[in-house]
């Protein structure tokens, strides 16, 4: 009998290796196609083009290495793809060309560490996107734009250590964004002021201004104005969501001084966004004239936050070897390297007696950072004071960041159901694993965490990461379980509590 009717067919956990060409003709109209969980490699071209009516196929959990320009042809209906678990490393930019009809697009647990520019460029009705738990380090500007109807965006788990100008433009329906656990997470997100009718602030007026975010606004942000010297012609300025600045505001002398324009609170961060936060830029003066205007934030407080802090070393250090970064540029060199980061690091040591404690230290910063730092302001052979206090300070936090011993910490949360992290310190490098074990002994599931550095592993984006499942993906049962980490020859072990 034919199976011409048939419109859903489950082929999951089956070891395919391959599909080929016409391996489902006259399956017209079949709609649901799972494909989960199998061996797959590679899709070619047109493997699915006979499925004209398929609404939703699940690729997750296989192999996939290669996915070949025109793998998805014919399938214009489709809603939902999943290709989640692989093992894939670049795709092309015209990919999922044709894929007008999808909604919801699965990448997460692959090994992309950049994308193209284009590569969602045709997916104008997709409104879930997850690119969590891969390996990218950059985004290119704009790579999101034209996806006006995306309500969900996960980023998290990556390497991105910046934002690219315009990333959140056009996403004018976004509802829930994940950046977490990235090095540069919390990203800053910093609102600057802008006069718009004449480039030179000094000019006479009146003045237009706007409030301008250059990522783009993921939320609807709305912020107060403040002026002294003046009067504007509103008091909130609001930048809506999906766009880069605010509407027009009309900024008018009083008297004959300089008036100023003055950003108010940064804005909160709502529910269901993960990984930024907002801050204020400095603020604009207007109308001098010939009037030597000082700025109002100092250059060590490069993301222009109101405060100096690790996040600043942080955002010198990424511009390493990268393109010029005037903010980065601390001593007007025209270089942003280690002598710009000394100095964010002496005017650390001014407002602080002594290093924060390492509870304190962003995630994205390492014992391997500060090592390496040390190494180049050696290499420069900075003498004067100013650099030496800094280096001074590099050397204590250095001393913050390196355990004394190494130590098994409590897992978090616990009781737990169905996810938990366990925490250790490394005194020394070492070979490191972690066993689960039932109550009473058996081996449920060890992870095996490679060779890793000196440091402490607290935080959820270092800690070892446990599922609840055993070594064959089935989710444990409610109970006590021990965990025992080894580190060369270091053992320790404590216990934990599932419950469902």
């Amino acid at each position: 009998m034919g199976l011409s009717s048939l419109d859903d067919l489950e082929l999951y956990e089956n070891p395919l290796h391959t599909i080929e060409i016409g391996a489902f003709n006259g399956l017209s109209n079949l709609r649901y196609l799972d494909l989960s969980d199998a061996q797959l490699s590679t899709l070619s071209k047109d493997v699915f083009l006979d499925l004209s009516n398929l609404e939703s196929l699940d690729l997750d959990g296989n192999s996939l290495k290669t996915v070949e320009v025109g793998a998805f042809n014919g399938l214009s209906k489709l809603t939902c793809l999943d290709l989640c678990e692989n093992q894939l490393t670049i795709l092309r930019a015209i990919t999922f060309s044709g894929l007008n009809n999808l909604t919801h697009l699965s990448l997460d647990e692959n090994e992309f560490a950049a994308l193209p520019t284009d590569i969602f460029s045709g997916l104008r009705a997709l409104e879930h996107l997850n690119l969590s738990e891969n390996q990218l380090t950059t985004l290119p500007a704009d790579i999101f734009s034209g996806l006006s109807e995306l309500t969900y965006l996960n980023l998290s788990e990556n390497q991105l250590t910046i934002l690219p100008v315009n990333v959140f433009k056009g996403l004018s329906n976004l509802t829930n964004l994940n950046l977490q656990d990235n090095p540069g997470a919390p990203f800053t997100l910093t609102l600057e002021l802008a006069r718009t009718d004449n480039t030179n602030q000094a000019a006479s007026g009146p003045a237009t201004v706007k409030v301008k975010l250059a990522e783009g606004a993921s939320f609807e942000i709305n912020v107060s104005l403040s002026v002294e010297g003046g009067t504007l012609s509103a008091s909130t300025a609001t930048i809506a969501k999906g766009s880069t600045e605010s509407g027009t505001i009309t900024v008018t002398q009083s008297g004959i001084g300089p008036t100023t324009v003055n950003l108010g609170m940064a804005p909160t961060v709502p529910l269901g966004y993960g990984g930024i936060r907002m801050a204020v830029g400095s603020s604009l003066v207007l109308f001098t004239g010939d009037q030597e205007v000082k700025p109002l934030y100092i250059p060590e407080d490069v993301n222009r936050d109101g405060v100096v802090n690790i996040q600043d070393l942080v955002f010198v250090a990424s511009f390493f070897g990268q393109p010029y970064k005037k903010d980065a540029d601390i001593n007007g060199d025209n270089v942003v390297n280690i002598a710009d980061l000394v100095l964010v690091a002496n005017a650390l040591s001014d407002s602080a007696a002594a290093p924060a404690a390492h509870s304190q230290v962003p995630d994205m910063l390492t014992a391997v950072n500060l090592h390496q730092w040390l190494t180049q302001a050696q290499q420069l052979n900075l003498t004067d004071a100013t650099s030496q206090r800094g280096i001074l300070f590099l050397e204590n936090l250095l001393t913050a960041l390196m355990p004394r011993e190494t130590s098994l910490l409590p897992n978090y949360p616990n009781p737990f159901n169905p996810e938990t992290w366990i925490p250790y310190q490394l005194a020394e490098p070492a070979d490191v694993s972690i066993a689960i074990y039932a109550a009473d002994g058996r081996l449920i599931r060890t992870l095996a965490l490679g060779h890793q550095l000196v440091g402490i592993y607290e935080s959820r984006s270092r800690a070892s990461y446990w599922d609840g499942k055993n070594a064959f993906g089935e989710s444990v049962a409610s109970g006590l379980y021990f965990y025992t980490l080894k580190a060369g020859d270091f053992t320790a072990t404590r216990k934990m509590l599932m419950r469902k």
